[in-house]
């Protein structure tokens, strides 16, 4: 490619995008509520609202995003919300989500899951839970 883009979506709503070194504001805001928690890996990003409810966007090959038609989800996106979430991990091709109660979900291939965590997964929850 001759030039790379990046599109920036800040805490207040607001998405920038960045072009040759060059800045534009993109929308003023999406309607998004203040995001609290945001986390992404390179692919797909996830962040937790103010509420507890998860919003994702980015590449979803994998199904990373929980969503099974769309390969990519250009602009934030609120995921099925079952119970209020805690925290958001980004690893490659995985989601990792931690609710207020603790339980852990994988999100990889469309299926939620606590099976087949990947090792980057289970040491960075574990690092975490170390320092509480």
């Amino acid at each position: 490619y001759d030039e790379l883009v990046f599109k920036v979506i800040l805490v207040d709503g607001s998405v920038w995008k960045y072009k040759n070194g060059i800045k534009e504001k993109m929308f003023h805001s999406l309607n998004l509520p203040k995001l609290q928690n945001i986390k992404a890996s390179g692919k797909h990003t996830l962040a937790i609202d103010i509420h507890g409810n998860i919003w994702g966007w980015g590449c979803n090959s994998h199904q990373e995003l929980k969503m099974m038609k769309n390969s990519f989800i250009p602009m934030p996106v609120k995921l099925t919300k079952q119970s209020i979430y805690k925290s958001v991990y980004c690893v490659k091709d995985y989601s990792l989500i931690i609710d207020e109660e603790g339980k852990v979900e994988l999100w990889h291939n469309g299926i939620p899951t606590s099976s087949k965590m990947p090792q980057a997964f289970i040491r960075m929850y574990r690092a975490k839970s170390a320092r509480k």
